[in-house]
């Protein structure tokens, strides 16, 4: 009998049970699917256009029983626009979810169209020539109405004919919300290629535009009884936005369907959707359903489809092997491969690297440590808006990459500010400088007290008459405050203040900024009026000691996580995760490892995070979760010798041998006895 066959349900359901978070590791293309899911659903509620599209809904909402996904009792807030608004989503399956939100969208399209009938209906006729509009555009022309012209003028003449500030907003805000709704066409082919979708969109767009061109007529005309029509293009905006809503959210959740039933087959993916997500890994139902030997391929089955985009028969032969080294028998692999291996497979995108790391919890907390610190100074311009910073895909990059490249970027920028800092000493004016301290204390900065947070506009005001330009202003202001705080960084990292010749040149270059603060003061005080060299030299220093302080940071703390995973992992794996990038991590860490060490470093992770520090009970605990998972006291034994840390504290090997192998044999002769206790009881 294979050990799967002897795996005790109650073990089972307790590992699924143990938090609604890391049952999920377990499934991580439900659990990403869920996620996804969860934001689209969420951002209907949460959008600042919410308001503006749903109000009605809220202030007046209908009986519907099925309606538990979304809380009408928690209002949002009509003071505030911008009001998160979230769902719980733990309290509701997805297909609930979704129908109750597509609900709430057709109920808020029925609104907006009787608004839109209504306001038509009060329609002034406009007589409509054939030429073009005098003015082009006036409030908005049809061919130009999605540039992004200020219409503030506009919003004012409104007024005088009588829209309310409500009707504004949503005149010149539906106009935005449209056009964004509209981009998210482009991600969809789907939606593209659904010829009646694409009509009524199209309808809808004429419709709007045909609408406008009356308007600009009528201004044109300088008529004012323009009312209703302004009333009706709001009201066909909303209609519009909605419409666009409701088929991206139809996407999104077929998406989201397709995908499970991809990975999970039709009955287990129609089971994900249609329970609610904390009671499916406690119910009795999912795990009758679903066989451990399924789990196995499953999780075979997700990480072929990660790497290789689509199924082909030969990752069966695979999985098939994998499923045969954790010791299913032939039959039962037949069968499971018979029910499960030949789903209609398609291409799985790689939205979110976080996903990839769910199953290695460590290396997830270490790389969103490390790759936020390195972010920062990976960003680049916008090829389109060199004013625009766009951030790294840090999922594209290994972690070891992404700090070499981060230290070549920090290395050309110092070299870059000191060359600055120098060319601008060189212009210096002599100042002299008596021993006295200033007249005014402080003037702009004091070395003393620099670091205080009084209010500087006059002197800003001052060093524009100087010649400071706004560029120059926002590092004299900005730069001291971001100089204190990656001070205060360097009081968390004892390393660094142990540091005595990064310490020096710290110390140095504060010396050298205060110095610069005084000469100016005093010229300041002075009356002296060429100042600007000085003013360029010391934010020059500023930003080279800003520069400084994040090397060094980032140095200690990319080494820092470095060896958290080394003290994890140990030196292979960790440079495994640190090289790899994030997305093929978890498959190469899998590669790399036995199921053994598998189930010894899921309870490791475990155990540090509660505990903090090992117990040598602690090795006995995961001695035990692997016999209970049906590994050999001898895979046991050398799992522990490779990763316990009391045991690889042990003076020399024959010791660890003999004190991993009596914990191994206690462990694998515990279970036996409980299973062969369990036994006796159900044949009585």
């Amino acid at each position: 009998m294979s050990f799967l066959e002897e795996y005790d349900r109650e073990v089972l359901l307790d590992s699924y049970a143990e938090t609604e978070d890391e049952v999920l590791f377990d499934f991580p293309t439900y659990e990403r699917v869920l996620d996804n899911l969860s934001d689209h659903l969420g951002k209907y509620i949460s959008d600042p256009s919410f308001k503006y599209m749903y109000g009605s809904f809220f202030q007046n909402p209908p009986s519907f029983e099925g309606l538990y996904g979304i809380s009408l009792r928690n209002e949002p807030s009509f003071e505030d626009l911008y009001t998160i608004f979230y769902p719980n989503m733990s309290e509701m399956s997805p297909s609930d979810a979704y129908r109750n939100v597509l609900y709430v969208i057709d109920h808020a399209i029925q609104t907006a169209r009787a608004e839109e009938d209504t306001a038509r209906s009060s329609l002034v006729h406009m007589p409509i020539s054939s030429a073009e509009p005098i003015v082009n555009p006036s409030y908005l022309h049809e061919e130009t109405w999605h540039s992004s012209e200020p219409y503030e003028e506009w919003a004012v003449h409104f007024k005088t004919l009588g829209a309310d500030d409500a009707l504004l907003r949503e005149i010149f805000n539906g106009l935005n919300f449209y056009q964004e709704k509209e981009k998210n066409l482009e991600s969809c082919p789907e939606l593209k290629d659904n010829t009646e979708f694409m009509e009524r969109y199209q309808e809808r767009r004429d419709k709007i535009c045909t609408q406008m061109h009356h308007i600009n007529q009528a201004l044109s005309d300088g008529q004012t009884d323009l009312l209703p029509a302004l009333k009706e293009l709001a009201a066909s905006f909303r209609v519009g936005c909605l419409e666009l809503d409701r088929a991206y959210l139809t996407h999104s959740y077929n998406q989201g369907e397709k995908e499970l039933r991809n990975i999970y087959g039709a009955d287990l993916s129609r089971f994900l959707l249609y329970d609610i997500p904390r009671d499916i890994f406690t119910g009795d139902s999912f795990t009758e359903e679903l066989p451990p030997a399924a789990r196995l391929l499953f999780d075979e089955k997700e990480h072929l489809l990660e790497t290789h985009g689509k199924w082909d028969p030969s990752y069966t032969y695979i999985a098939a092997k994998n499923l045969e080294k954790y010791g299913i028998r032939k039959q039962e692999i037949a069968d499971i491969l018979m029910e499960y291996a030949y789903e209609d497979t398609k291409p799985i995108s790689k939205e979110n690297v976080i996903y990839h790391l769910r199953n290695c919890p460590i290396y997830e907390y270490t790389w969103g440590r490390i790759s936020d610190d390195l972010k920062e100074h990976l960003y680049k311009p916008s090829p389109h808006d060199p004013e625009i910073l766009v951030p790294p895909n840090m999922s594209e990059i290994s972690l070891s990459e992404a700090y070499v490249t981060a230290m070549d970027v920090i290395d050309h920028a110092i070299q870059t500010a000191r060359a600055e800092e120098d060319a601008a000493h060189s212009s210096l004016v002599h100042i002299p400088v008596s021993s006295a301290a200033p007249t005014v204390n402080p003037l702009y900065l004091n070395e003393e007290t620099w670091h205080s947070s009084e209010p500087y506009e006059e002197w800003a005001v001052h060093f524009k008459t100087l010649g400071a330009d706004d560029a120059l202003l926002l590092k004299l202001f900005y730069e001291p405050q971001v100089y204190q705080e990656k001070e205060e960084k360097i009081k968390y990292c004892p390393e660094l203040k142990d540091d005595t010749e990064f310490m020096k040149r710290y110390q140095e270059r504060r010396e050298k900024i205060c110095t610069q603060m005084h000469h100016i003061n005093q010229a300041l005080s002075d009356g002296r009026t060429d100042l600007l060299p000085a003013l360029k030299e010391m934010a020059a220093s500023f930003s080279v000691g800003c520069l400084e302080l994040d090397r060094a940071y980032l140095t200690y703390s990319y080494h820092k996580e470095e060896r958290n995973l080394q003290n994890f992992y140990g030196a292979e794996l960790s440079e495994c995760f640190l090289k790899s990038r994030p997305s093929d991590a978890p498959r190469k860490f899998k590669e790399a490892t036995t199921l053994s060490d598998r189930i010894f470093f899921k309870e490791k992770e475990h155990i540090l995070w509660k505990h903090k520090k090992w117990n040598p009970t602690y090795t006995v605990r995961t001695a035990n979760k692997m016999a209970e998972q049906g590994v050999s006291a001898e895979d046991i034994a050398d799992t522990l010798q490779k990763h316990a840390p009391d045991m690889q504290k042990l003076p020399d090997a024959a010791l660890r041998q003999k004190a991993a192998e009596k914990i191994a044999a206690s462990a694998v002769g515990s279970v036996h006895a409980e299973h062969q206790e369990k036994n006796k009881e159900k044949s009585r």
